[in-house]
């Protein structure tokens, strides 16, 4: 499989722009008020234009809408968006090479400037690793993860009618793509006896669909881990405990998992690491970021594996911010460095990374003297910044938090109860 760009060609090349999601994920100070230095510019679906860079809800003045209908539409808005900018920008700096968030964005710079686009893997593998049957397929036998089988939608709902999902058996029910908890259902006793759960859960899984069905294996926490892979190395970057509300990611807390037993933190980083190698052993070109979920079971603190984000993820911004403050540089330098030096040295350099954030998604709105009010009941789903959207006064914005004292435990009862509850068997 061939990576996307000319290696020689790239040599030359010194002035880089950003394509994807969130502004915020090259913010370099917790107040997001400096672009990240690796770039000159950037295009984004959702932020400011400060800095270089161009925000499609600023720019246009329209929210793109997350109902799922509207996909297709959305992505043909936003493919026309980044193809005006990236033709302007090459226009006016021949010299532009851009970055992508993902495959996705990258399929949206226009064809006749696709050896532009630096560090991004062949599309085939991204969207192999899209498909939960195809990462748990990959993984079989070589990581821990839930005992699964593959049914149609009917036979679900028809377990479901029975009672014996969950009566009987505790499930998750998963569709074959999604994220964010998109596709995601808990068959459990306690989700079921939610009647309101039940009936949504039942309304959307489709008869002539696949689903993949997990055994619901109870958890002390989540645990999101983000890898570099380079041509010699599988570097980890300090993991992050998730903030879950349901099936829903809406944060991811480093400075909680910090707080583990040493024993549970050493295996989730063993994991990432041989996931890693799974993935080079799969694809010896693949390199670069990618986003690993595992779970630690209640019952014998063992990790499994849950599935990959192949792309960079919710918690880029938030990892890019205390690289820089450890002096490393940016994580997308890092990617730049995995994908064309022969060599890195990334496992010794994320050392150097003190685990002292925690990046989360709420709704806030304005008091009348412009202060900021969170409402903590509420949260955005995939965390998109919509800094310059308004409707009814209510913003949504990617809120970055620096814990203030390294060894003293906040005041996040939750998260606090995850990390003296976890204990580790003898």
């Amino acid at each position: 499989m061939a990576i996307w760009c000319d290696t020689i060609w790239l040599i030359m090349a010194n002035k880089f722009y950003y394509i994807g999601t969130r502004s915020t994920d090259l913010a370099t100070s917790f107040d997001a008020n400096r672009s990240d230095p690796f770039f000159a510019g950037s295009i984004t679906l959702y932020g400011d234009n400060r800095h270089g860079n161009i925000a499609y809800n600023v720019s246009s003045g329209i929210q793109l809408s997350t109902a799922l209908h509207l996909r297709e539409r959305n992505s043909a808005i936003l493919k026309m968006f980044i193809k005006n900018h990236v033709t302007d920008i090459v226009a006016h700096d021949p010299s532009a090479r851009f970055l992508p968030y993902d495959v996705g964005y990258a399929e949206k710079v226009p064809a006749k400037f696709k050896k532009r686009i630096v560090c991004c893997n062949e599309p085939a593998l991204m969207t192999y690793l899209n498909s939960k049957f195809n990462f748990k397929k990959l993984i079989e036998g070589k990581l821990p993860q839930a005992a699964h089988i593959y049914m149609t939608g009917a036979d679900v709902l028809a377990k479901l009618e029975s009672g014996e999902f969950p009566n009987t058996k505790e499930v998750v029910i998963q569709t074959e793509y999604g994220s964010a908890g998109e596709g995601t259902y808990f068959a459990t006793k306690s989700a079921m006896s939610i009647k309101k759960y039940c009936k949504s859960c039942m309304s959307k899984i489709k008869a002539h669909e696949m689903y993949v069905v997990s055994d619901f294996v109870p958890t002390h926490c989540s645990v999101s881990c983000h890898i570099q892979i380079s041509a010699n190395e599988v570097a980890v970057y300090p993991p992050g405990i998730q903030l879950m509300r349901g099936p829903k990611f809406i944060g991811s807390d480093l400075f909680a998992f910090s707080q583990l037993p040493v024993e549970i933190q050493e295996d989730c980083r063993a994991t990432a690491v041989r996931f890693g190698e799974i993935l080079r052993e799969y694809d010896p070109k693949a390199r670069g970021y990618f986003g690993l979920d595992l779970i630690v079971a209640k019952s014998d603190n063992k990790v499994y594996a849950i599935e990959t984000n192949a792309r960079f993820t919710g918690t880029t911004g938030l990892m890019n911010i205390l690289s820089h403050k450890a002096g490393i540089g940016s994580v997308f330098e890092h990617t730049y460095e995995a994908f064309y030096a022969k060599s890195t040295n990334l496992t010794e350099k994320f050392r150097r990374i003190t685990p002292s954030g925690r990046k989360r998604y709420a709704e806030v709105s304005r008091d009348e003297d412009g202060s900021l009010h969170f409402e903590d009941g509420k949260s955005n789903r995939e965390g998109l910044d919509k800094t310059a959207y308004q409707e009814d006064d209510i913003y949504t914005y990617s809120i970055f938090e620096e814990i203030k004292g390294y060894n003293v435990y906040d005041d996040r009862i939750a998260l606090k109860k995850i990390t003296s509850r976890v204990k580790v068997k003898k």
